[in-house]
This record gives C-alpha cells, structure tokens and sequence, in this order.
C-alpha cells in the first residue's frame, strides 16, 4: 500500500506552500473533509507533500478529527523504517532517537545531552540527508523534528531501557533549567512523573 508513487524525499518535498498543501489536498487527494479539518492536516504536514500523504492514508475516516488520526499506523512506520531510518549508521539512529524529545535542539545542547563534542557534524550531516529538521532560528543553528517524524522517532524512544529514559529526560530538564527555559524544563520533568522537582522549578 506504500509502494509505488506514494513519495521521493527531497529538498522541494519540504517546500509546499500553504494553497498549495490545500490544493493538493482537495484536488489531489480528493479529501472531503471540511475545510477546518484540511487547514489542520495541511498544518500538521509542515509543507511535506509526503506527509500530506500519510495523513491523507491514516484519515480512512472522513468524519474522524485531524486530532484523533493514528498517523503513525502500520503503514506510515513500515515506510519511515524502510525508506529512511534503516539507511543510517547506528550513531545517526541513535542520535535521531535520543533526540527526539528534546523540543528543539542545536550543538550545544546536543553535546551536553549526549555526552558528545561532535554534535554539530553530525546534526550538518542529517540536514544534509534532509532527514525532517527544521531550522527555526539560523544563527543559532537549532532545529527541531517535522512533527510526523518527530512523532515516529519518539515512539521508538519508548523502546529504550526504562532507566536510560528516565535518565535522558532528567538531563534535558536540567539542561533546559540552566539555560532559562522552564517550560521545556518542567515538560521533561513531567514526562518522567517527577512532579516535586516540577513543582519547584515553577
């Protein structure tokens, strides 16, 4: 069912322009949803024509909320595994799964998340791959995951040893409270159930 035509990743798949993410989702796929629920898929596609493809695949239901979609069905994973994770180094795995929490992420906050002094060639080299990040502030050089990606990396993360979860996300939180972001902080806390140190932190 993801075989064929469904999608080539590349730089002009990530450039779709809002009309255009409507247009090719009323005209293209044909989705008679209404036009809220297309603003919303068309949001949560980022401009990816893929994505919009994906959402159009787990919306079986034309009646089903853009929030109640399983995005990441058999089909989605089986495609993201196939055509994109399983071509990587095991540090690019890594990396892409450990990182798949951190609500926005560059160098710095890599290389003290991780325990790296390498981050930054290793982030250049995934952007280069176009491997789903978004630049959202250039002179710092942070990025974060396209939503649909992010969310696929993250279910993976849940496969992780329960300790070294609990771990990544106590080392996020510390590293965000450092650097003044709290609500990233107290994200982190609460994920792990770390409700005092929450509490505190606000």
């Amino acid at each position: 069912m993801m075989s064929g035509n469904l999608l080539q990743i590349s730089e002009e798949d990530l450039k779709f322009t809002y009309d255009e993410g409507m247009n090719f989702l009323k005209n293209t796929l044909q989705m008679t949803q209404s036009n809220e629920a297309l603003k919303e898929m068309n949001e949560l596609s980022e401009g990816w024509v893929g994505g919009l493809q994906l959402i159009a695949l787990a919306s079986a239901n034309k009646n089903t909320s853009v929030k109640d979609i399983k995005i990441l069905n058999k089909y989605v994973v089986e495609y993201l595994t196939k055509e994109i994770v399983d071509s990587l180094s095991e540090e690019e795995k890594e990396f892409l799964v450990k990182t798949s929490i951190l609500g926005y992420f560059n160098e710095s906050i890599c290389n003290r998340f991780l325990d790296k002094t390498d981050s930054g060639s290793l982030i250049q080299v995934l952007s280069d791959k176009n491997l789903f990040l978004i630049n959202i502030d250039e002179e710092r050089g942070t990025y974060r995951y396209h939503n649909i990606f992010g969310e696929f990396l993250r279910l993976r993360f849940l496969n992780l040893d329960e300790d070294e979860k609990v771990k990544l996300h106590l080392k996020a939180s510390r590293i965000f409270e450092k650097a003044g972001d709290y609500d990233e902080c107290i994200k982190h806390l609460l994920d792990i159930g770390n409700y005092k140190e929450a509490l505190r932190v606000h």
